[in-house]
């Protein structure tokens, strides 16, 4: 009887060693993917930290282009403001010139 007692208690406690290495191996296992998957999603919020980087100075660079663009837009409404004045002064002066040009040839043929 006890014999078979320590036969059974060796049993049992090789059971739950093995129990122990398989919780061990289980537990390494996971751990190992964690690190992997860790590394993989750090490697993921690089990406997006890079990608991040890239659009705010695309977005820098834009507004510095839409700044740009306006101060172009300004000139450009300055030139052809400038431009319609000059005309205006051509037309009063055109005018000016045909009516003395009238007054001449009225002048004349009286």
């Amino acid at each position: 009887q006890l014999n078979g007692e320590m036969t059974q208690n060796g049993e049992r406690r090789e059971s739950e060693a093995r129990q122990l290495q398989n919780t061990v191996s289980n537990l390494t296992n996971a751990r190992a993917e964690y690190a992997r998957n860790e590394a993989e999603m750090l490697g993921r919020l690089g990406e997006v930290e890079a990608a991040i980087s890239r659009k705010e100075a695309e977005t820098v660079n834009l507004s510095k282009q839409v700044v740009a663009l306006e101060g172009a837009r300004l000139s450009l409404s300055r030139d052809k403001d400038a431009l319609q004045m000059r005309v205006r002064e051509l037309e009063d002066k055109l005018a000016a010139e045909l009516a003395k040009e009238d007054a001449r040839v009225r002048d004349a043929e009286s």
